[in-house]
């Protein structure tokens, strides 16, 4: 499926560029087509690509976009999470792929995994246009944390968390991450979108704990900003 052709476009969010990869299947119009976007805090680089191929390879169009701050989309600071621009972001998406030439306005589906499987659940339900939600392993809430099954498998989560939150204090690397390709390492660990140079006062906005339990589709989102990896 690597044949599959696919468009460089873009889209306006918030007054900032969103960068897309657009994806027709072979024949007439009008055609239905699937919006995809990644989760937490993944670029579309991160396989949402063969995703997209394979709707295409099924006879449907694809939308797959970067939220604002990530990938190839516009915004500054980089890296930055803010749950009401994701869900901008996707409404913005939404209305661009309805305005497309040969696509069906009615047959959109949206697909979202994980942090997105709770977006696209709640943006579902909102617009009754929505032809479909793919939800998969969809994040809503951290309600039913208290009945994981691996209580050591909380305990070790909650020891990085705690590790990454001191290290970033003090601005020191978590890790020695490696460029998309695999080839050369790149500085920074968790803080690797920020500018050359940052103090340690900038890598301590590294703190997606602080708005993750307002995240759910349910949630009353008031403080739903964070900078993350």
């Amino acid at each position: 499926m690597g044949g599959i052709a696919r468009a460089e476009v873009s889209f306006t969010s918030g007054g900032l560029r969103c960068a897309a990869w657009l994806y027709r299947p072979p024949g007439p119009g009008p055609q239905a087509l699937v919006v995809l976007a990644h989760g937490f805090a993944f670029p579309r680089d991160a396989r949402l690509d063969a995703y997209a191929e394979r709707f295409v390879a099924a006879g449907l169009a694809a939308l797959v976009f970067d939220y604002r701050h990530f990938g190839a989309s516009a915004g500054h600071p980089r890296q930055l999470m803010d749950i009401d621009r994701h869900l901008g972001d996707w409404r913005a998406a939404i209305a661009y792929a309805r305005s497309l030439p040969g696509i069906d306005p009615d047959r959109i589906a949206l697909w979202g995994t994980s942090f997105s499987g709770g977006h696209v659940a709640a943006l579902a339900a909102a617009d009754p246009r929505i032809a479909a939600a793919i939800s998969q392993v969809p994040y809503s809430g951290l309600g039913g944390r208290g009945r994981l099954p691996r209580p050591v498998f909380l305990a070790r989560m909650i020891a990085a968390a705690v590790r990454d939150k001191v290290r970033g204090r003090s601005g020191r690397c978590t890790g020695q991450p490696r460029s998309p390709d695999g080839a050369a390492p790149i500085s920074g660990g968790p803080f690797r979108g920020l500018p050359r140079g940052s103090g340690s006062s900038a890598r301590s906005l590294y703190r997606p704990s602080s708005c993750v339990d307002t995240c759910s589709p349910i949630a009353d989102r008031t403080q739903s900003e964070a900078r993350v990896d």
